[in-house]
């Protein structure tokens, strides 16, 4: 039995990006907090790449990021690091 072929329809597929997903500054807020307070510090650094790429700024964090890098980032993209008590 020979199987027809099916002429399919090329797809793109994107990279996913969360703050594409995001309506409001306080949702990006809100996402950013729960990622610092993740167990794996990477993830607020995937985080600041992804909100940077989503915003068209030129900043990218490479693995294991100082401090001063991942302020000066912030700063860039409209963000300060702020101390509270829990």
């Amino acid at each position: 039995m020979i199987t027809p072929y099916i002429a399919m329809e090329k797809i793109e597929i994107t990279p996913f990006n969360p703050f594409d997903y995001f309506e409001t500054q306080e949702d990006i807020v809100f996402y950013l907090q729960e990622v610092l307070n993740d167990d794996d510090p990477m993830l607020f650094v995937s985080a600041i790449n992804h909100l940077a790429k989503h915003k068209g700024v030129d900043i990218t964090l490479a693995d294991n990021p100082t401090f001063t890098a991942v302020n000066d980032a912030l700063q860039a993209l409209g963000f300060r690091f702020t101390v509270t008590d829990s």
